[in-house]
């Protein structure tokens, strides 16, 4: 099953922490590192004494951020795909960004060559589009859930075309 959470991907776009306390006092970790995949015994990064503590999302003052959800229902419903986007702008230019995406894979799935692929550029129609592709290139679908690629892909375009349009 794809992670069901809305809120982790948005929480991982904006570069939150999870602080975790244990019998060993307290650590902390980037939230990204806190889900795990479908190769571990536990869902998260917990130990069997720990438990979340905290999250702590860092200023974002000047970020723009968008967190696009595609569902069956209008009403709450597991998404079949979402997207969100943080970015920082600078006339047209993006300085930082994280592209992580949501309901098509067991935890969050961050787009590291959609960010390298955005990040010190100036956001047009065709560089949106290009990120858009290189956000699911690695993507493997099962047989009953390809239909999620174009469909991730069309959420993370306009993603970045309302990043684009708020920042200019």
């Amino acid at each position: 099953m794809a992670h069901p959470s809305d809120m982790a991907p948005a929480l991982i776009a904006l570069k939150a922490k999870a602080t975790i306390a244990g019998s060993e006092g307290e650590r902390a970790l980037p939230l990204e590192a806190f889900f795990l995949g479908p190769n571990s015994l536990g869902e998260t990064a917990l130990k069997p004494d720990e438990f979340l503590v905290a999250i702590e999302v860092p200023d974002q003052h000047d970020t723009h951020q968008i967190f696009l959800k595609q569902r069956i229902r209008h009403a709450a419903d597991f998404a079949l795909s979402s997207a969100a986007v943080a970015a920082r702008m600078s006339d047209g230019i993006c300085e930082d960004i994280r592209v992580v995406l949501g309901g098509i894979a067991p935890l969050p799935v961050v787009a590291d060559t959609a960010e390298g692929t955005v990040k010190g550029r100036r956001l047009d129609e065709r560089l949106i589009s290009e990120a858009a592709e290189a956000s699911l290139q690695e993507a493997r679908p099962l047989p009953m859930n390809g239909y999620k690629v174009d469909l991730t892909k069309a959420l993370v375009r306009r993603a970045l075309t309302s990043i684009q349009q708020g920042s200019g």
